[in-house]
């Protein structure tokens, strides 16, 4: 007889619901950037990442490919969940983004929306969660 396990994990990351509002600094001026889901007119892609996790390194042709592809109205925010500054610096230098890079240092936004485990990708419109995954969408509608 043979047996199947399935886990499923659950996190606040469930489809259609509304997220957070975000508030995290620019990694490369601590420029503080709000993000008041609801109130945007834009598809964001939040990509939760971090300098050691080597899963992150091979979806990052897999970002670069949607954000190609994507729609105009799409924004892209890769948030380092837990690096310094130091360890995203070099990070990048070997594995460039193409699109804007947040600092979520002590991971209190990755935590207070659900964000376990790494890498993660949200895409989120008119402030609820459409898409999330360990891996990126090939697209986004």
């Amino acid at each position: 007889m043979k047996f199947i396990f399935v886990f499923l994990i659950f996190t606040s990351q469930a489809l259609g619901y509304e997220i957070k509002n975000l508030e995290l600094s620019r990694y490369d001026n601590g420029e503080k950037v709000k993000i008041d889901f609801s109130q945007s007119d834009e598809t964001i892609v939040l990509n939760f990442w971090a300098s050691w996790c080597t899963s992150c390194i091979e979806e990052l042709p897999l970002l670069h490919a949607l954000k190609n592809t994507s729609p105009a109205k799409t924004k892209f925010y890769a948030i380092s969940a837990g690096d310094t500054k130091k360890k995203i610096k070099k990070f990048i230098k070997k594995n460039p983004f193409h699109y804007e890079i947040l600092m979520d240092a002590d991971k209190a936004y990755s935590k207070s929306i659900g964000v376990e485990s790494l890498p993660v990708t949200l895409i989120i419109r008119q402030g609820k969660i459409i898409y999330s995954g360990h891996r990126p969408p090939k697209s986004i509608n």
